[in-house]
């Protein structure tokens, strides 16, 4: 089980359910939380979805990052997935130049992700 704070006057977070409670990864932006669970899917809240829901289930997800408008998802075979906040349903590869995509997926694919703000950064295995 995960906290989350919903702006309420209290000290302490609500404790809330995701999933079966076996989570990989977890990431929080200034309005949204994200969490990978053990089946490869992802969970989010906030920007206007008060509890964790399922957005994408069983999708190989090993990490996932939450900036202020976008969050992402990194697959195990090295893929990025995003979609903006406001509405997670839309998940979409990483938008970015495809011959780019050829030389990180030449490289081993990446490795690891990060968000903050408006910035997102990956790793890639070389």
């Amino acid at each position: 089980k995960v906290g989350a704070e919903d702006g309420a006057a209290r000290m302490l977070p609500t404790e809330v359910a995701v999933g079966n409670g076996q989570l990989v990864s977890m990431a929080f932006g200034e309005t949204a939380a994200a969490a990978a669970d053990a089946n490869g899917g992802v969970w989010f809240w906030g920007e206007g979805h008060a509890a964790p829901a399922l957005t994408l289930p069983r999708h190989g997800i090993i990490k996932v990052a939450v900036g202020s408008r976008k969050s992402f998802a990194l697959t195990k075979s090295g893929h990025v997935l995003t979609w903006t906040n406001s509405d997670p349903a839309a998940v979409t590869p990483l938008h970015v130049p495809e011959a780019w995509w050829r030389r990180v997926l030449f490289l081993g694919g990446v490795t690891d992700i990060a968000a903050n703000g408006e910035t997102f950064a990956c790793v890639t295995r070389s």
